[in-house]
């Protein structure tokens, strides 16, 4: 049996319908973490609709987080905005400049 089977038998004996929500914060660079995020909530849903479950996957991308620090992959000129909520700074152009447009 699969791991995401026995998960599926425990939330069975929960209810027949569930929300498997998951999420992470983009503070840094994209990491083979954030798949296996992702990846887990959508194989915990799969196993319960085989089971005969109603299930959704809410996945969140919560940019609430701050700025913790210039990454590699940014221009220097992001050091005003360590401490700032990551959805109210600027994306970063191909360059890592801020792109205000």
């Amino acid at each position: 049996m699969h791991w995401s089977d026995v998960m599926a038998k425990r939330l069975a004996e929960r209810g027949q319908k569930h929300i498997v929500a998951t999420g992470i914060t983009p503070s840094g660079e994209f990491h083979i973490g954030h798949l296996r995020e992702i990846l887990t909530g959508d194989m915990i849903a799969r196993a319960a609709r085989r089971a005969g479950m109603e299930a959704e996957l809410v996945f969140v991308v919560d940019n609430a987080d701050p700025l913790r620090k210039v990454y590699p992959f940014l221009d220097p000129s992001y050091e005003d905005f360590i401490g700032h909520q990551l959805g109210s700074i600027p994306a970063p152009d191909v360059d890592g400049k801020p792109d205000w447009g």
